[in-house]
């Protein structure tokens, strides 16, 4: 495995194709994602939506991207996910070795920071990209019971997960708009992690609106005693410049 990625990456490094200027892109843009699914540490499932009152909510997200013309290197991309939410439920099951008997306010924090490196194979009107991307978690869930009650767990979330990254783009010509895709994961045993992202652009000029949609699927199989089957996804709407 380790053999054929190196060969892959040699291959982009050798065959990419490569602007004949520097170039800076930068977006901002909301997104209204909703949280569904559950997760469990133990013998009971926590529903994310009925136990613990999470739903849908907007956050913020951005990115930063470098593109060069030298041979060989590859261009990078910096993004940043806010994803914070504050859920008030009623949970009556045992999580994470604490049994929990009433209302209950849960923080989820899934803030990340992706790293993406990545090589440009075409570049004219079709675009395509591949590369290796890095998503950096400092987060953590907690769930604390309201009233007298000390029943809290705490579960930290300190990860780095790498991926595989690739996008795609189209250029519709004299239009001012482009249509595109990207798509990031790694799945490994039972457990998998995925990230997907289709948009639409308008451009004039330098600067851009976006409109799109984005999911992202998380499941774990026995991961530090937790087991999850999480998605993460809708609209979001922003806008973007490059210079």
């Amino acid at each position: 495995m380790k053999k054929a990625t190196m060969t892959l990456l040699a291959a982009m490094a050798c065959n990419g194709a490569y602007a004949d200027t520097i170039g800076l892109f930068a977006g901002v843009s909301g997104w209204n994602a909703d949280f569904t699914g559950d997760v469990q540490s133990g013998s009971e499932s926590v529903d994310l939506e009925k136990d613990l009152g999470l739903g849908d909510d907007t956050f913020i997200q951005g990115y930063v991207a470098f593109e060069h013309f030298v041979p060989g290197l590859p261009n990078f991309r910096l993004q940043y996910t806010e994803l914070s939410q504050n859920g008030q439920g009623t949970l009556t099951k045992t999580f994470d070795g604490v049994t929990f008997t009433g209302d209950v306010d849960t923080d989820v924090d899934l803030t990340h920071t992706d790293l993406i490196a990545y090589w440009r194979l075409l570049d004219n009107v079709v675009s395509l990209d591949l590369g290796l991307q890095a998503r950096i978690f400092d987060g953590e869930i907690t769930i604390k019971q309201k009233g007298a009650s000390t029943n809290e767990s705490t579960t930290a979330i300190d990860e780095v997960v790498p991926m595989l990254y690739g996008a795609v783009g189209v250029d519709l010509p004299l239009t001012g708009l482009s249509v595109g895709a990207s798509l990031a994961g790694l799945k490994y045993s039972d457990n998998r992690m995925l990230d997907v992202a289709a948009r639409i652009n308008y451009e004039i000029e330098v600067v851009g609106v976006e409109l799109g949609w984005r999911e992202m699927q998380l499941e774990l199989d026995d991961v530090s005693d937790v087991d999850a089957d999480v998605d993460i996804g809708g609209p979001y709407l922003g806008v973007s410049v490059h210079f």
